[in-house]
Protein backbone atom coordinates (compact mmCIF):
# COMPACT_ATOMS: atom_id res chain seq x y z
CA UNK A 1 0.00 0.00 0.00
CA UNK A 2 1.39 3.39 -0.94
CA UNK A 3 1.15 6.29 1.47
CA UNK A 4 0.09 9.77 0.45
CA UNK A 5 2.05 12.59 1.99
CA UNK A 6 -0.41 14.99 3.60
CA UNK A 7 0.33 18.54 4.68
CA UNK A 8 -1.44 20.67 7.24
CA UNK A 9 -3.20 23.86 6.19
CA UNK A 10 -0.29 25.96 7.47
CA UNK A 11 2.33 23.84 5.69
CA UNK A 12 0.38 24.12 2.43
CA UNK A 13 -0.11 27.87 2.80
CA UNK A 14 3.63 28.30 3.48
CA UNK A 15 4.53 26.19 0.42
CA UNK A 16 2.24 28.28 -1.81
CA UNK A 17 3.38 31.58 -0.30
CA UNK A 18 -0.14 32.35 0.94
CA UNK A 19 -1.62 33.21 4.27
CA UNK A 20 -3.47 30.51 6.15
CA UNK A 21 -6.61 32.67 5.84
CA UNK A 22 -6.33 32.94 2.05
CA UNK A 23 -6.09 29.17 1.73
CA UNK A 24 -9.11 28.76 4.02
CA UNK A 25 -11.07 31.34 1.98
CA UNK A 26 -10.22 29.54 -1.26
CA UNK A 27 -11.49 26.29 0.25
CA UNK A 28 -14.75 27.95 1.32
CA UNK A 29 -15.17 29.32 -2.22
CA UNK A 30 -14.20 25.89 -3.67
CA UNK A 31 -11.19 27.18 -5.56
CA UNK A 32 -7.51 26.41 -5.17
CA UNK A 33 -5.92 23.03 -4.62
CA UNK A 34 -8.06 20.02 -3.64
CA UNK A 35 -8.10 19.06 0.01
CA UNK A 36 -8.87 16.06 2.20
CA UNK A 37 -11.30 16.44 5.09
CA UNK A 38 -10.01 13.97 7.67
CA UNK A 39 -12.56 15.05 10.28
CA UNK A 40 -14.82 18.02 11.01
CA UNK A 41 -11.86 20.16 12.09
CA UNK A 42 -8.96 18.42 10.34
CA UNK A 43 -8.11 19.47 6.77
CA UNK A 44 -5.09 18.12 4.93
CA UNK A 45 -3.62 18.64 1.47
CA UNK A 46 -1.99 15.89 -0.55
CA UNK A 47 1.45 16.90 -1.81
CA UNK A 48 0.72 15.23 -5.16
CA UNK A 49 -2.67 16.94 -5.54
CA UNK A 50 -1.24 20.36 -4.72
CA UNK A 51 1.61 19.83 -7.19
CA UNK A 52 -0.88 18.77 -9.89
CA UNK A 53 -2.98 21.85 -9.15
CA UNK A 54 0.11 24.08 -9.38
CA UNK A 55 1.03 22.50 -12.71
CA UNK A 56 -2.48 23.18 -14.02
CA UNK A 57 -2.15 26.86 -13.06
CA UNK A 58 1.02 27.39 -15.07
CA UNK A 59 0.55 29.92 -17.85
CA UNK A 60 2.93 30.26 -20.75
CA UNK A 61 1.05 32.77 -22.89
CA UNK A 62 -0.30 36.23 -22.29
CA UNK A 63 -4.05 36.56 -22.76
CA UNK A 64 -4.98 38.20 -26.05
CA UNK A 65 -6.61 41.61 -25.89
CA UNK A 66 -10.25 41.61 -26.98
CA UNK A 67 -9.81 44.65 -29.28
CA UNK A 68 -6.97 43.43 -31.48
Amino acid sequence: MSQRVLLTEQQTADWLGLSFHTLRDWRWRKIGPPWVQVSAKCIRYSVDAVQDWLDSQTQNQLPQAANQ
